[in-house]
């Protein structure tokens, strides 16, 4: 026995909320993969300028330190997006159950109801004699 679908915006936000998360995540691996080579670009800039060492030594590991950081605030972005997303269709889902189990509930009390009543029947006249 199936229920209706109901809130059908909270499942397109639910879901728009999943695929954010993915862009999310893709758009921080381009970035962080972007900053570690641009930290390669400033080492050879520097090194072709003639620039102090420290700058060129700078340019490999500080490109690699950001690109990390930036995958990193975009994995944990990536993480709450994702599940504020299920969070959705877990709350959805747990309506649907509810109203599932009570029209279950509601079908077997009318069921119930509906069985006749033995009273004075047969095990009232086994009683009585």
């Amino acid at each position: 026995m199936g229920v209706p679908k109901r809130f059908g915006m909270l499942r397109i936000v639910g879901g728009v909320l999943k695929v954010l998360a993915w862009i999310v995540l893709v758009l921080a691996a381009l970035a962080a993969i972007g900053a570690g080579v641009s930290g390669v670009l400033v080492r050879q800039f520097v090194q072709e300028a003639n620039g102090p060492a420290w700058m060129m030594s700078m340019g490999n590991a500080g490109g690699i330190a950001v690109a990390i950081g930036i995958f990193l605030t975009g994995l944990i972005y990536f993480l709450f997006l994702y599940a504020a997303g299920d969070f959705v269709f877990l709350q959805l889902a747990v309506e649907e159950n509810t109203r599932l189990t009570a029209a279950l509930l509601l079908k077997l009390d009318e069921e119930s109801s509906a069985v006749p009543s033995d009273e004075g029947g047969l095990y009232g006249s086994i009683e009585q004699q």
